[in-house]
């Protein structure tokens, strides 16, 4: 196999939309695979549309194997993290390719070399863009669909992160309840239960004091989550 292999920064609109689609190319024949909303990604992708660039800086990345589009990858440093964290760490993100251990490389040598130029001393990932966001590669149940912001790739993007030198940082698990197999009455007792011994209520969410209720849902969600891996705060 020839090793005509370029790495070209996403630069362009056109760019930007390769990069995105460029998914469709892994998993057109995978029916567990969920595409994304394209109109969403770009969103999540672009500064000034996502506040995360307010405290980001990224930079995509294509590969090209004789001209065709191969592989893609972010580089990515969150300055909140620097600050909250306090290590120099740089992430990638948006990982995927062919199974081409060369394209691998080439793209995680772009990453690499991005955030090391900025400082960064260690790279994380996949973060997409960030540990708010969906994060980790799938190793297992690949006959399943993902839920709700869980990750799906083949079964050898082990095999294409590992043979570049990466190694597990955190394991990630996914659970998944069916509710034929959940006692609902009984749950509900015990919800009552818990409620009336710590004095606790449950409301439905006040719309018309909108900055409100979400100051109070990012206070809750920053101090409850402030001690896991990798956490930044919103």
């Amino acid at each position: 196999m020839s090793d005509d292999i370029r790495i070209e920064p996403v630069l362009s609109r056109r760019d930007l939309t390769r990069f995105i689609k460029f998914p469709w190319k892994i998993y057109r024949d995978t029916p567990q695979w969920v595409p994304p909303l394209i109109m969403d990604q770009k969103v999540l992708l672009t500064p000034g549309r996502n506040p995360f660039f307010d405290h980001a800086e990224v930079q995509h990345f294509l590969a090209y194997r004789n001209g065709t589009t191969a592989g893609r990858i972010s580089a990515i440093i969150d300055r909140n993290y620097l600050e909250f964290q306090g290590e120099k760490a740089g992430f990638f993100g948006f990982f995927e390719s062919f199974d081409d251990p060369a394209v691998t490389r080439a793209l995680f040598g772009a990453a690499e070399r991005w955030v090391c130029e900025r400082g960064m001393v260690k790279l994380l990932g996949p973060t997409n863009p960030s540990t708010n966001d969906t994060i980790g590669i799938l190793v297992d149940a690949f006959d399943k669909s993902p839920m709700i912001m869980m990750p799906y790739n083949p079964p050898y993007y082990t095999d294409l992160l590992n043979g570049y030198g990466l190694r597990k940082a955190k394991d990630l698990h996914a659970y998944y309840i069916d509710g034929n197999m959940v006692n609902l009455a009984k749950l509900k007792r015990v919800s009552e239960i818990t409620m009336k011994r710590h004095n606790l209520t449950v409301r439905t969410a006040d719309l018309k004091h909108l900055k409100r209720e979400i100051d109070a849902i990012k206070e809750i969600y920053n101090d409850s989550w402030s001690d896991n891996w990798g956490f930044v705060p919103l």
